[in-house]
């Protein structure tokens, strides 16, 4: 901008430094901070106005956001008279936390006469829709997940899935194509396409070829051989734990047999590579359920999966839905009903903001952000354990409920209440 304009030319910059949660992308909030250092004589006008949201949800971002030092000097003020309080729940787990939010949605639904696109879950990772989905599907209630694949839908889902359905059914070729080469295994199309064409010539199916591969290996050069042979020892030795390891823990073994860790990061970047492995996480989570190991429990969690993928995909996408997505698809959008779900340590903020006040403070103007998509309720949660691939972690609450006025605040701890209330 200095070099099109020069020194003294003619600028103007419109920002919002409250709401920069895009580091992550290459975003530096320093050039919106630095502005009066390139321009010393630019003037400064600060829109300190808000007239989405009432009073109390004004106060909280305005509290929030005040413990961040990178930033300009601020105090946003309701335009609206209205003012109520933030309602803050403590659950037992992420289930506890699902069924009963879903509940409240329904009953404030009901007796508010409102509709189900009125009310929005927002969440720090993506991984978190799971256990919500899951209770929507189960309930018959139409969802929407903005600005993300629904949980079955993602690709990191889909493909250890279809690891499991290939060991179960060794015949299975859709599932072979699809694991093949994930993780790249450099196996190229052309071998693909030539062992497709040697399938048909044989009259044997794609999966014959491949796990047979020294009768059929006619055209494909050693080195491609040896790559596809690591490949069925490795189907081979993990399809012998069946009967020794539960779905959960053959899952884990799976991901780390195959590197599949390793191959996210590498393909979408560290912080997007981890947020997939939460989703892998999600998988084994639900896989906890079915506590014996061997070929029965396997095939009956995958038979809950066909079920709720069956479900998930005749679902009618219709408008008055209740709306799932995480905090940076909101952003620019408002709701009258907002719950904030997930509020614990090590989820919002993540961890890396333990060891790095940047971070802390991102992870702080993401929280403004979710705070600030409320129009006229706001709900925030957290539970006092959480699955997180196989494991219960008992994360305390976050930080960011903490630093909220008490008195903008009404709690309820449903820890120990029966699941299906609210």
């Amino acid at each position: 901008m200095r070099l099109l304009v020069g020194e003294k030319g003619n600028i103007t910059f419109i920002g919002d430094d409250y709401q920069s949660i895009y580091g992550r992308r290459g975003a530096v909030m320093d050039n919106f901070l630095n502005v009066k250092q390139r321009w010393p004589s630019i003037k400064m006008f600060k829109l300190q106005t808000n007239y989405r949201s009432k009073g109390h949800i004004v106060d909280a971002g305005n509290a929030i956001i005040k413990h961040n030092h990178r930033q300009y000097d601020k105090t946003v003020v309701a335009h609206r008279q209205e003012s109520d309080l933030i309602r803050v729940f403590t659950f037992q787990d992420e289930i506890d936390e699902a069924q009963q939010i879903v509940s409240l949605i329904t009953k404030l639904k009901e007796e508010q006469n409102k509709s189900r696109s009125d009310f929005t879950i927002l969440y720090r990772i993506n991984a978190l829709s799971s256990s919500f989905e899951q209770i929507l599907l189960s309930e018959g209630i139409p969802y929407k997940v903005v600005g993300a694949f629904k949980f079955f839908e993602r690709k990191e889902v889909k493909d250890v899935i279809s690891y499991i359905r290939f060991l179960l059914n060794p015949k299975d070729s859709v599932s072979l194509q699809r694991i093949i080469n994930t993780p790249n295994r450099k196996i190229g199309k052309t071998t693909i396409d030539q062992l497709h064409e040697t399938a048909m010539q044989q009259q044997v199916s794609f999966a014959d070829v491949i796990m047979k591969l020294p009768q059929y290996a006619q055209g494909i050069s050693p080195a491609v051989q040896q790559k596809l042979q690591q490949f069925t020892t490795l189907l081979t030795s993990v399809a012998q734990l069946i009967s020794a390891l539960t779905p959960a823990q053959l899952l884990e073994q799976l991901v780390q047999s195959i590197g599949y860790k390793a191959f996210l990061i590498k393909e979408n970047g560290e912080e997007k590579g981890l947020e997939k492995m939460e989703n892998i996480g999600q998988l084994i989570n639900m896989a906890t359920k079915y506590d014996q190991p061997g070929k029965d429990s396997l095939l009956q969690f995958l038979e809950e999966i066909s079920l709720m993928t069956s479900i998930e995909e005749a679902s009618v996408d219709e408008a008055d839905a209740i709306k799932l997505m995480s905090i940076h698809a909101a952003k620019g959008l408002e709701f009258p009903y907002v719950f904030i779900v997930g509020l614990e340590e090590n989820i919002f903020p993540l961890p890396k903001a333990k060891i790095d006040e940047n971070e802390l403070e991102e992870e702080r103007r993401g929280m403004y952000v979710a705070i600030t998509r409320a129009k006229d309720h706001l709900f925030l949660s957290h539970a006092h354990s959480r699955q997180q691939r196989g494991q219960i972690k008992y994360n305390p609450p976050s930080r960011f409920i903490e630093e909220l006025p008490p008195e903008l605040l009404k709690r309820y701890d449903l820890g120990h209440a029966s699941r299906k209330q609210a």
